[in-house]
């Protein structure tokens, strides 16, 4: 027979409860906290179900007393507050390999700022008694299997600055109010089930530094109002269905160094001018869109940039003859795309790509490339783990002094057999 939540959660304060009653040492009058913080930490203990590391054996209350009523700040975990003895100021279990839910009487915290459960195995919802947390300034619930809505509640949280619960089975919309946290610099909720439009309040929270909302099932229109997040340095939109063009403005936020759209429905072209109005990328990835016209030349010129990821778009023309000037890309894919090469000169971008000395991935695949490949390709990085040429339509011949100048305890290259038949080996 299954378990109602609310019976366990009765139990865990009849339980801590008792433990305060039988126990005088936690029951005095000369700390508060044995109120409030103790119980809300025995609560917690009483619905993990599997601490595989014995993480919380120290959680008992023998351990707490010893002479005083706030012993449990030496528990693994528990950080109290210099400027409010006895009080918890900060929870951190993460990685620990615990299972079981979380107790809701940890709302009654309230001198908490940092609650740390992340990379656990905890299920159920999250406690909406959570908002109760008014001096929480980091939350960090990702990499669990958490269900349910987001709580609304938690935008009573003023003073939040970390807000993580990616990677857990999360379903509902981004709660209006969250448009309150004004202080918050990450927000993540990537790997879940929300849907729901991107909310335009978004823009408004400018302190955001880190907005990762990919792997989720947001649809509509990427909104203009991001424009206003000026302090951003890391967007990810990837893995949604969103739709239509990037808005232009997105586009000026020069503040930006990771900037992921990758796996939607977005169309459009790039900006020419995109490597002087971005010019700190450091990854950019747009594959698996709809996206149109020529990759910029411009791309060139953005000194930072590690990882450019275009495949799987109906880019045309050629690939920009500079694209790896800066040497310092370690990821190129243009493949699956509409890309064309005929003449020699069209293939200059290899001998680019070959100031790239920590290149691991090159993908051209299945584009409109012909003509002769280029010994160019024999100077590529020795770290190069990837080169994929197939589907497409070049000829000649692959010498074998290419092939040895990379080491033999890898496989490098990825040919179709149907379209590279043509290709002799000497």
């Amino acid at each position: 027979m299954e378990t109602r939540p609310w019976l366990l959660q009765l139990l865990a304060l009849l339980i801590t409860t008792t433990a305060l009653l039988l126990n005088p040492s936690t029951s005095t009058s000369s700390s508060t906290s044995t109120v409030d913080d103790l119980p809300a930490l025995l609560s917690l203990k009483s619905l993990i179900t599997k601490d595989p590391l014995g993480a919380l054996s120290s959680w008992t209350i023998n351990s707490s007393s010893n002479g005083s009523t706030h012993g449990f700040c030496s528990w693994t975990g528990v950080e109290c507050s210099s400027a409010h003895p006895g009080h918890v100021a900060a929870l951190r279990l993460q990685g620990l390999g615990l299972s079981g839910t979380i107790s809701p009487f940890l709302g009654n915290l309230s001198r908490l700022r940092a609650l740390d459960l992340s990379d656990n195995k905890l299920e159920g919802q999250i406690p909406p008694s959570l908002g109760n947390c008014f001096a929480l300034r980091r939350l960090n619930l990702s990499v669990n299997s958490l269900s349910g809505a987001i709580p609304p509640a938690m935008g009573n949280l003023s003073k939040l600055v970390v807000l993580a619960i990616g990677s857990n089975n999360i379903s509902g919309t981004i709660p209006p109010p969250f448009a309150d946290l004004a202080t918050v610099t990450l927000f993540s909720i990537v790997k879940n089930h929300v849907h729901g439009q991107i909310p335009p309040w978004l823009g408004n929270l400018t302190a955001l530094n880190d907005l990762n909302m990919g792997g989720n099932i947001m649809s509509g229109h990427v909104p203009p109002a991001l424009s206003k997040l000026t302090n951003l340095q890391y967007l990810n939109l990837a893995a949604n269905n969103l739709q239509g063009l990037i808005p232009p403005v997105l586009f000026n936020m020069s503040s930006l160094e990771y900037l992921n759209f990758g796996s939607n429905q977005l169309s459009g072209s790039l900006p020419q001018d995109i490597g002087s109005i971005l010019p700190n990328l450091k990854k950019f990835s747009v594959f698996y869109n709809k996206f149109e016209g020529q990759i910029p030349a411009s791309l060139s010129n953005i000194s930072s940039l590690e990882h450019l990821s275009l495949h799987g778009n109906r880019f045309r023309g050629g690939i920009p003859s500079n694209i790896g000037q800066s040497g310092c890309l370690t990821v190129f894919e243009v493949g699956n795309n509409e890309l064309q090469a005929t003449e020699s000169r069209d293939w200059d971008f290899l001998t680019s790509l070959a100031n790239c000395s920590s290149l691991v991935l090159v993908n051209l695949q299945l584009n409109n490339l012909s003509g002769i490949l280029p010994n160019s390709i024999g100077n590529l990085s020795q770290k190069l783990e990837g080169l994929r040429v197939g589907g497409n339509q070049i000829a000649g011949h692959i010498h074998l002094q290419i092939l040895e100048s990379y080491p033999t305890s890898k496989n490098y290259l990825y040919f179709r057999i149907d379209t590279m038949g043509r290709f002799l080996r000497q």
